[in-house]
């Protein structure tokens, strides 16, 4: 925080004197460093996807070859309302108006489900009822102390129930957060989630300039696009099934899936692009499971899209490529491409230690033609 926020952002007591502390103030009217105004009347949301590791931990290093983990984690602290769903279900109640308090969710494993604790450091009357969805019991002395960018926190309450969530899904997170006023105002949170790597194909038909009577011919049919996929996995060892540690590096540090236990489909040892044979995808046109051709191909359709979790290994070369070999495919169709990274159309072609971008690199993630490409190279 620079000096200036900081001064914009003083938390103050009811007689509006500073309590040398700073708060989350995202709406204050400011001329300057000097705040006309507080602005104490706003809320946030904060959605995400997640996944677990199987045991509901993740690796944070090694010692002697052995793998030192802690349990996930999502943090909270702050004033006022907070509530956390997962899966649309109450899962963390820290409601009502109250000065700072802090909430934790905390993950683990229990056969085939992994589990969430729910802890909160203190509560009101009126989220400790049986009629609330959440029951939390006192763990009297017994607390759990947790320590978050170097302070410790006290939790001094317990959901009664854990939540059981199915192992190997993708889960999403929901907070809502409300800022009741009139004085202080605080928010802080902090997650440890694991990495997850995912890559996810996309097919439009744009019929805009196809005439109006041929246009449901193209956006409603349900031909099947070809796509061929490969893959270079230049981090890591080849692929032993057998293996019970990294030959290549510490790959399970912040990853849901050890990344040496990735497919390298013989790209290591071909030191060079390989069909992705056998690759595992799911697609938004059903539930079940597919795998990429012998031939490293796999079909997809307008409007659907297929994702690849965790079948590519972090730091891997990937190229697609649209097979349009017919005719009759090249007459009828014009392809572009577009590279997306969280949501967003990549606008900035970035290198840094590792990569290196040429200059006749494309810095907007657009083209034309069946094959994306960034132009960025892996520095060795």
């Amino acid at each position: 925080m620079t000096p200036g926020e900081k001064e914009r952002s003083k938390n103050l007591t009811t007689k509006s004197e500073w309590t040398n502390g700073y708060g989350f103030f995202p709406f204050n009217q400011n001329e300057g460093n000097h705040v006309n105004q507080y602005n104490y009347g706003y809320g946030a949301k904060l959605q995400f996807d997640f996944t677990l590791t199987d045991n509901g931990r993740i690796v944070v290093g090694y010692n002697n070859g052995e793998e030192q983990t802690v349990p996930i984690k999502f943090f909270f602290s702050g004033d006022d309302d907070v509530w956390v769903f997962i899966d649309d279900k109450l899962v963390l109640d820290v409601g009502g108006a109250h000065a700072k308090a802090q909430g934790l969710l905390e993950f683990g494993a229990d056969g085939e489900n992994n589990t969430v604790t729910s802890y909160v450091s203190k509560i009101k009357d009126s989220n400790n009822k049986d009629s609330n969805k959440l029951y939390y019991e006192s763990l009297g002395s017994n607390t759990k102390n947790v320590k978050f960018n170097k302070t410790n926190y006290q939790f001094n309450w317990k959901s009664k129930n854990q939540m059981l969530l199915p192992k190997n899904t993708k889960h999403t997170l929901t907070m809502y957060y409300m800022e009741r006023g009139m004085w202080e105002s605080n928010m802080a949170v902090a997650f440890n989630f694991p990495d997850h790597n995912e890559l996810q194909v996309e097919k439009q038909v744009d019929a805009n300039d196809v005439r109006g009577l041929l246009q449901p011919y193209f956006t409603n049919s349900t031909r099947q696009f070809t796509v061929s996929i490969k893959n270079w996995a230049t981090h890591y060892a080849a692929l032993d099934s057998t293996a019970t540690t990294d030959a290549g590096g510490s790959s399970g540090i912040g990853f849901t899936t050890k990344q040496y236990t990735i497919p390298d489909y013989g790209s290591v040892n071909a030191k060079g692009l390989v069909n992705a044979d056998g690759a595992q995808y799911t697609t938004s046109k059903g539930e079940n499971i597919q795998i990429v051709h012998g031939d490293g191909k796999f079909t997809l359709q307008n409007g659907e899209t297929v994702t690849f979790a965790d079948q590519f290994r972090r730091g891997s070369y990937i190229s697609l490529q649209e097979d349009l070999q017919d005719d009759a495919d090249q007459n009828l169709y014009a392809p572009t491409w577009e590279i997306y990274e969280n949501g967003k159309l990549v606008t900035q072609n970035q290198g840094d230690s590792a990569v290196e971008v040429p200059a006749d690199a494309p810095q907007k993630m657009q083209g034309n033609g069946t094959t994306p490409d960034d132009g960025r190279m892996e520095k060795y």
